[in-house]
């Protein structure tokens, strides 16, 4: 039985050591790559008083911002914010009007970070008969609207809180302000702003209470046409005949005045034309057609008169031409041994393939000349406003006989 119950027991403590040290390992080499140190937060934290007597209020907290050292993994440090914490005093059972109370640093929702010490660890507290007032909403505009937009008025609901608080704050609080910034606004809008109590001369006021602590604001804007110029842009399709080329395309009119909502125009950089067929143009045409306008923008004008230039392409020819002989003296006769000439021409390419038998000529003067053999040169005709580039062979052998 003695044996039989280690041979059950041995495999088993043994894997427990394993286990355990397995986890001790772990745990020491996570500590050894982020140990845990001890840090000054970053942050300051605003002290809050709680529990105050009833009939009370704070009317003011000497040196209310204070800062905390906490131990905790690097890796933990680097993800802390002041929402982690809550810095308080308790006024719990407080009849003196000045008195000093002890911070207490609180982190919330979190049990791998340790307070080590508060600076300061105490604070002076003032405290006052507490009384409440109504004030007036202000809502206080900052920036200014877009062009072409106008805000037509800013609602805030409800118009008056209840400020409560120490005596000598409420009666120094002339509203329960909100900051609106209208950069950029387009639309209207409604929705909720915290509320701040404010003097006089502007300046937050705490730590006082508003009843609301937020009101809902509802701005409504509208929208005010404007004009500005944007260039037409010439709308084509198809292609010219072949041959020719457009070479240039004009308007009477190259900056159009437009006019509607500015959040419409804006994204206007041109107004384009109907489409205007090219299909087997063949000379300049002038064409009226329309503006195409988005939704509903307007323009000054409708439609606009556009010229279309179109050219001839420039292109090369070649062809071969029979030589012939003039002014052959009297009496003899003449041979040509060269029979052909290959020519090389540039121009309009729709002259250039209209060209027909008999327009273009090669000649040989043979003028004064005598029997025998002679090497002449060529002399090429071509219409007008055609050009010769080259002849292929430039002379010819003429022979001359009885």
């Amino acid at each position: 039985m003695s044996a039989q119950w280690r041979r059950t027991v041995t495999p088993v403590a043994l894997a427990l050591v394993s286990l355990f040290a397995a986890v001790a390992l772990w745990v020491a080499v996570t500590d050894a790559e982020n140990p845990e140190n001890t840090y000054e937060f970053g942050g300051g934290l605003v002290v809050k008083a709680i529990n105050v007597p009833q009939g009370l209020a704070v009317r003011s907290i000497k040196e209310d911002v204070v800062f905390v050292r906490v131990r905790a993994t690097e890796d933990v440090i680097e993800e802390l914010t002041t929402s982690d914490f809550s810095a308080e005093i308790s006024m719990a059972g407080e009849r003196q009007p000045t008195s000093t109370k002890a911070v207490t640093v609180r982190v919330l929702d979190r049990n791998d970070v340790e307070i080590v010490s508060v600076s300061p660890a105490s604070v002076e507290v003032v405290l006052e008969d507490e009384t409440s007032k109504q004030v007036p909403v202000q809502v206080n505009r900052q920036g200014s609207a877009p062009q072409g937009v106008t805000v037509t008025s800013i609602e805030p609901s409800p118009a008056t809180v209840k400020v409560t608080g120490a005596t000598s704050l409420v009666s120094r609080v002339e509203s329960a302000a909100v900051d609106i910034n209208l950069t950029g606004i387009r639309v209207s809008q409604q929705q909720q702003y915290s509320l701040n109590a404010r003097d006089a001369s502007g300046a937050d006021l705490r730590p006082l209470r508003l009843e609301p602590s937020a009101a809902e604001v509802r701005i409504s804007v509208s929208h005010v046409e404007v004009s500005w110029g944007v260039t037409v842009a010439i709308q084509t399709r198809g292609s010219v005949a072949d041959g020719y080329n457009l070479v240039g395309v004009s308007t009477d009119t190259p900056l159009i005045t437009i006019q509607g909502p500015v959040e419409l125009l804006q994204a206007i950089t041109f107004v384009p034309t109907e489409e205007i067929d090219l299909t087997n143009m063949r000379a300049n045409q002038t064409k009226m057609v329309r503006l195409q306008l988005p939704g509903t923008i307007r323009a000054t004008r409708d439609s606009v008169s556009v010229t279309l230039r179109i050219e001839p392409a420039l292109g090369d020819w070649a062809l071969a031409v029979a030589p012939t002989v003039e002014n052959l003296p009297a009496g003899l006769q003449a041979t040509l041994q060269t029979t052909s000439i290959t020519v090389r021409l540039r121009g309009p390419v729709p002259t250039l393939r209209a060209l027909t038998p008999g327009a273009i000529r090669a000649t040989v003067n043979a003028e004064g000349l005598g029997a025998g053999v002679h090497v002449l040169d060529a002399r090429i005709s071509v219409p007008q406003g055609i050009t010769l580039v080259s002849s292929d062979p430039a002379q010819v052998v003429l022979i001359v006989g009885p």
